[in-house]
């Protein structure tokens, strides 16, 4: 599903014993899917290979929602554009899940899924789920700390994490602005096939 959009593929290796034969079955199938790098995660034996990128989560206080930035739930009828911007976004974003129609409509109808406004402008979109935020797309230049607050406005609690790639520099950069700090590495994905 990732390799249209970004030429990527990843591997999460829940379990194996022959970690080279392996990955060298899954590295092969996914070159001949059209990727170009292949990168992949979950085996303690993977730290020989050269990193990629982490995973990092990050927490930062919930800030008061600004007055001139509203959320719009995303509806049904709205989807299709919705979907269209967050791919769009996402797909030169490292570990950025590309999201098929089916995975997009399970995001909706959780009632997760949010267009951001002024009142005349559409700013970015976004995810928030519970204490996280999940995903943020940026349609105006320089609107990324207006979209996230409104979008931390989502969250339960007082406290937000988000999620996100240590080599998305402007990203990480944005967070870091806005306060969050560094609480843990979920992930590592390590380059095991170009």
């Amino acid at each position: 599903q990732q390799i249209p959009y970004t030429g990527i593929a990843y591997i999460t290796i829940q379990s194996t014993q022959t970690l080279d034969i392996f990955l060298l079955e899954c590295a092969g199938f996914c070159r001949a899917a059209g990727a170009t790098r292949v990168l992949a995660s979950g085996h303690a034996d993977l730290n020989r290979y050269p990193v990629f990128t982490r995973v990092l989560r990050m927490q930062a206080e919930v800030p008061t929602v600004p007055d001139n930035a509203y959320l719009f739930p995303v509806t049904e009828q709205t989807l299709g554009n919705w979907l269209e911007i967050y791919n769009d976004g996402m797909k030169n974003v490292p570990n950025a899940l590309i999201l098929s129609r089916q995975m997009a409509e399970e995001i909706v109808e959780k009632g997760t899924a949010y267009f951001v406004h002024t009142n005349v402008a559409l700013l970015g979109i976004g995810i928030a789920e519970n204490d996280t935020v999940q995903a943020i797309v940026s349609c105006v230049k320089g609107a990324g700390e207006q979209i996230m607050t409104a979008l931390m406005g989502a969250v339960c609690g007082d406290q937000a994490y988000v999620e996100v790639a240590e080599n998305n520099l402007p990203a990480v950069r944005l967070y870091q602005r806005m306060g969050f700090v560094q609480t843990q590495i979920l992930k590592e994905w390590y380059i095991v096939g170009k």
